[in-house]
């Protein structure tokens, strides 16, 4: 069948991936040093049904969320990078169960039942050219599971800014995006 129209798109503009902010709800410490970060990947995985012939592939019903991972400039006090360790040290409790429940009675940590205490909303939101808002992405109940850096280096002679890395998991992806009718 000919197409006898092709649609021209209402936008035209690239997106920037320079223009965005990211913020985690328990790390406001960590928001305005937010060098790179990427939408993780989003996988639906699939069934098969075999035949003497072939087998055929369908689409299943469940989607897997690759893990999240920012990389983030580390302030001087190291505060931000701290706190993601607090973070992982509350959760993994190396020493004692004390390292737990310290995290937990953390007043940030003070709303909601205890599960709920140990994970934190985080939104990613793109920006236009023009530094609005054009959609944002919520992470649901994400939470640190590894933690990379500083670097630190006697023989760099550049005034170089300290950066680390921290890789995150979650439940879900919501975006503000309406689903198309």
């Amino acid at each position: 069948m000919p197409v006898t129209s092709c649609p021209f798109p209402t936008v035209i503009n690239p997106l920037r991936v320079n223009g965005f902010k990211f913020s985690i709800a328990k790390l406001p410490e960590i928001t305005y040093f937010i060098s790179r970060c990427e939408i993780p990947q989003i996988s639906l995985q699939s069934v098969s049904t075999s035949s003497p012939l072939s087998d055929s592939k369908y689409p299943g019903d469940k989607i897997a969320y690759g893990s999240f991972t920012l990389e983030f400039q580390v302030d001087e006090q190291m505060m931000n990078w701290n706190m993601i360790y607090f973070w992982l040290i509350g959760l993994g409790f190396p020493e004692d169960n004390d390292q737990y429940l310290s995290w937990l009675s953390m007043e940030r940590n003070q709303l909601g039942k205890e599960m709920t205490r140990c994970v934190s909303d985080a939104s990613l939101t793109p920006l236009s050219a023009a530094m609005g808002v054009l959609q944002e992405f919520t992470f649901v109940d994400l939470f640190p599971t590894s933690l990379q850096g500083p670097s630190f280096d006697a023989t760099n002679s550049s005034n170089s800014i300290a950066t680390a890395t921290a890789t995150f998991e979650y439940s879900y992806i919501k975006t503000s995006m309406p689903f198309p009718t």
